[in-house]
């Protein structure tokens, strides 16, 4: 068990799960140190250790140890699983989720962009590169 809190991967599940099946296995995950995360279709088993964040935070530190100055960071997110990550960029955007609805997502700075998927990622790169 404690080789597998060492992943530097998550698990997807792909099982449709009530609001009580999320509640109770989130809770039994997290006493194995597990966090149980709702990304945009599915949710995602991952290490209470690891997530978008806190790789961003690294990418960080990589840049700093061998860039002159720091690049500005930007992020480009649609679910609740990507709010680490975001809330770790200069420049944080949301893109739509299939049904072109937006996750109920709140962090300063934050820019909503219409588009699905690759057109609402393409979308956030034009905002940023002023296209």
């Amino acid at each position: 068990m404690s080789r597998a809190r060492e992943r530097w991967f998550t698990e997807t599940l792909v099982t449709q799960l009530d609001t009580e099946q999320v509640r109770l296995l989130g809770q039994q995950f997290a006493k194995n140190g597990w966090v149980l995360a709702r990304g945009g279709r599915f949710y995602t088993l991952l290490s209470a250790q690891a997530d978008k964040g806190r790789a961003m935070q690294w990418l960080v530190k990589v840049f700093a140890q061998n860039l002159p100055e720091m690049p500005v960071l930007a992020a480009i997110g649609d679910s609740p699983n990507d709010f680490p990550l975001l809330a770790a960029a200069d420049f944080p955007f949301l893109v739509q989720r299939q049904d072109g609805s937006w996750a109920d997502l709140e962090l300063p700075g934050l820019t909503k962009v219409d588009g699905i998927g690759p057109a609402g990622f393409s979308a956030a790169i034009r905002m940023l590169t002023g296209d």
